[in-house]
């Protein structure tokens, strides 16, 4: 099984399917559960 990254810095940019959130990092698109459009997310 493939180890998933670790982001460091995720802005959330609007709201996807199944009540999951959007974001973009690096010119891909990640869905992220459970977080509100227009939050920022950091890790550490």
């Amino acid at each position: 099984m493939r180890k998933k990254p670790i982001l460091e810095q995720v802005r959330v940019e609007g709201i996807a399917a199944e009540g999951k959130a959007l974001a973009r990092v690096d010119d891909k698109v990640v869905f992220v559960p459970g977080v509100a459009p227009a939050m920022l997310l950091i890790s550490g």
